[in-house]
């Protein structure tokens, strides 16, 4: 469709969704031949002789038509001048209209792109949005099942003294079993909702937030004997149960894969990385680690460096942490050595920031 202000409405509705052809006009042919197209003299060029009358009506006698391209040398449409006196465009005239055709191509080449992604962004939040519901749905019907399993599986405990050790053994499996089932589910349902919900963000301290998980985890640190040490934290615009979520796996870890002979020590830092505009938030514990060199596997879903038999676990929290974090436009790195403790790096980029910090 043409954008002709300039022109006469009857002209515009006369030419408007014109066939690209050698003789309909000069913007028609302009786009044919793939080149600038310059009409001295409309009344008498073979490339106006069906719609020269109509150009006649609105006062046009020449006419030089441009066509825009895309990056990729698509052609998306034409820039014409038109004048009111037959005559050729002089070299600066040629420049001007070149110039404005490449800008007008660059114009209409990025509004396409905002509308795909516009349309891309909509897909995904549907995407998103489905995949979500059937998570929620497939973990109410997968549990059901196991609370009924771990239901039966606890009368049987109430009458123990009436079945032999090897059926309390199967029994205690069956329920262990069961457990980890639910706790499975549980995580991948989690996995499945980190979203940013724009409206339930507003700013957080981090160290209000670490307070709380670190006062959810009040049995396992007193079990451990653990000490925790939380320096000043940045206010950031996040999610408080994903920021939550997030620091409540990183703490967890952190108690459960401790030293046997030694209570946890976890040190909680932050800086402000001037370079990158980074917020970095480093958990470093004293634990066991890990070889550097499967840093890459720790956030991929169901991977675990350590057998279940001596941790429980899903292997999924690292993998909720990492989502969370790429959610907010930030990035987990980590530094470790095998017996020598672990860091996790999260990097929160400034623009989450609410005041200066």
């Amino acid at each position: 469709s043409g954008v002709a202000p300039s022109l006469p409405a009857f002209y515009n509705s006369a030419i408007e969704g014109l066939v690209i052809g050698p003789d309909t006009g000069s913007c028609g042919t302009a786009v044919y031949n793939n080149e600038l197209t310059i009409v001295e003299d409309i009344e008498t060029s073979p490339f106006w002789k069906k719609h020269k009358n109509v150009a006649e009506s609105a006062g046009l006698k020449a006419c030089s038509s441009q066509p825009i391209y895309s990056s990729k040398e698509q052609i998306l449409g034409t820039f014409a001048v038109y004048y009111k006196t037959t005559r050729s465009p002089d070299e600066e005239e040629l420049k001007l209209l070149k110039a404005l055709a490449y800008k007008a191509g660059f114009a209409i080449e990025s509004k396409y792109q905002e509308k795909a992604l516009n349309q891309y962004t909509e897909e995904l939040k549907q995407s998103n949005q489905e995949l979500q519901n059937f998570a929620a749905i497939a973990s109410h019907d997968l549990k059901e099942p196991l609370r009924k399993i771990i239901t039966f599986g606890d009368l049987l405990i109430d009458t123990e003294h009436h079945i032999s050790e090897r059926s309390k053994n199967y029994l205690d499996r069956m329920q262990k079993a069961s457990l980890r089932m639910a706790n499975f589910i549980d995580d991948l349902l989690k996995y499945s909702k980190v979203s940013i919900d724009k409206d339930s963000t507003h700013p957080l301290n981090l160290k209000d937030v670490l307070t709380q998980v670190t006062s959810d985890l009040d049995t396992q640190i007193t079990a451990t004997k653990a000490q925790i040490n939380i320096s000043e934290m940045p206010t950031l615009n996040i999610n408080f149960h994903q920021a939550q979520q997030l620091f409540q796996n990183f703490l967890s870890n952190a108690l459960k894969f401790h030293k046997q002979d030694s209570p946890p020590i976890i040190n909680i830092t932050s800086i402000f990385n001037q370079s990158d505009k980074m917020w970095e938030i480093r958990v470093e514990d004293n634990g066991i680690g890990f070889e550097q060199k499967f840093a890459h596997r720790i956030f991929s879903m169901f991977e675990r460096l350590q057998g279940r038999s001596a941790y429980e676990g899903t292997g999924i929290g690292l993998a909720i942490c990492d989502k969370i974090v790429k959610t907010y436009g930030g990035n987990i790195t980590t530094k470790s050595k095998l017996g020598e403790g672990a860091t996790f790096i999260i990097h929160f980029p400034e623009a989450l920031s609410s005041t200066t910090e």
